[in-house]
């Protein structure tokens, strides 16, 4: 019992010493290179689906809905994006 609670507290350090180690990803850098998907087209602006929310976004090049992307920029709440077809 004692050699298994070991292990457990060793894997359990482990895994918070890798968490620890990891970049942080959060803010508009962390949507840059995120693939989503075109929901819906309005006036040239497009509703695209990352990581379950949706967002504002624009392209250089026409899209249609269900296209995949994905983002090469953010200016605020807008992103710039481009297809990965």
């Amino acid at each position: 019992l004692f050699f298994i609670s070991l292990l457990f507290f060793f894997y359990v350090l482990g895994f918070i010493m890798r968490i620890k180690n990891q970049e942080l990803t959060t803010g508009s850098s962390g949507l840059i290179g995120v693939q989503g998907t075109v929901i819906d087209i309005r006036n040239d602006i497009y509703k695209v689906m990352l990581l379950g929310e949706i967002w504002n976004a624009k392209s250089s090049k026409s899209l249609k809905v269900d296209d995949k992307i994905i983002v090469e920029q953010v200016h605020g709440l807008t992103l710039d994006i481009r297809s990965i077809q």
